[in-house]
């Protein structure tokens, strides 16, 4: 049951990201470990949390970066690190910017998130992760968070998740 709520939270729809955003991968595995990657994008705000989104490193930059400019405004910036490898996003129509990593304020808001989500693993998956259960993490995760900025209350979020339940699942 915990799978298909998670799966649920997965398919709830989300504002578009906007404004600048951060964008980084990830690497979740422990050393000595296979790489299990992840993509995560996270608004940039001054003073508070911005919305974010998450997704699963398929191995096929292209395709990645196609998902993750689905869930962009058009017009946004993105801020990565300053490496060649997001180049292809200014042909999707984006802005971008590189950050040096290594520095304290590099990357702050991305980095805060994959803290966030490293530590809900941990609490939830003392066995470690396996990738088939990756995606359902993820999207419960964006869930609770997103819901915290928008300020959700909590009949909200079941009316949402009640929803996205009604719906058809990849699982069913």
């Amino acid at each position: 049951m915990a799978r298909i709520i998670r799966e649920a939270l997965q398919a709830v729809e989300w504002p578009l990201l906007t404004g600048d955003i951060e964008l980084c991968d990830v690497n979740l595995a422990t050393q000595g470990r296979p790489s299990i990657s992840i993509w995560l994008a996270s608004e940039r705000r001054p003073t508070a949390s911005g919305l974010i989104r998450c997704w699963w490193d398929s191995r096929n930059l292209r395709a990645d970066l196609r998902l993750i400019a689905d869930a962009l405004k058009p017009g946004a910036t993105v801020i990565t690190p300053s490496s060649g490898l997001f180049r292809e996003l200014k042909s999707l129509g984006f802005r971008q910017r590189g950050e040096p990593l290594g520095t304290g304020d590099a990357l702050p808001a991305a980095t805060a998130v994959a803290v966030a989500f490293r530590r809900m693993l941990q609490t939830r998956r003392h066995h470690g992760l396996a990738a088939a259960t990756l995606e359902s993490y993820l999207g419960e995760f964006v869930f609770r968070h997103n819901a915290t900025v928008l300020g959700w209350t909590l009949a909200e979020q079941r009316r949402r998740v009640l929803a996205a339940l009604r719906a058809p699942r990849s699982s069913a």
